[in-house]
């Protein structure tokens, strides 16, 4: 996958610089996993329009905040930058781990032309 291309990747990288795609396995450091980090996955990729010239897809993407302790400001800014790409995230789940961070879990719907 092409990060740099991906609409939603772009999009993350102005809340933090630390996120990371789930499958990459370069991500996954002691280097790279400084708190807050977001982590992203495609969940799904349905062709919705088909035709000579172009394909529209229905993407969805899972959005995890994982944060050390409760932090609304980077929370409101997060959403706030992918509402104003009209992108909406709703929270699906949150939830704390065992070394008191804290996960936030968001659902993401984009459509895409052709993919990323």
């Amino acid at each position: 996958m092409a990060l740099h291309n991906d609409p939603v990747h772009n999009i993350l990288r102005r809340v933090t610089p630390n996120v990371y795609y789930f499958h990459n396995r370069y991500d996954d450091s002691d280097k790279s996993n400084k708190l807050p980090y977001i982590v992203f996955q495609i969940v799904s990729k349905k062709p919705i329009v088909s035709d000579d010239t172009a394909e529209l897809y229905k993407v969805e993407y899972q959005i995890t905040v994982v944060t050390r302790k409760r932090n609304e400001a980077l929370i409101v800014s997060f959403e706030q930058i992918l509402k104003n790409r009209g992108f909406i995230p709703t929270l699906i789940s949150s939830y704390p781990n065992d070394d008191y961070s804290i996960n936030r879990v968001y659902k993401v719907e984009i459509i895409s032309k052709g993919g990323y």
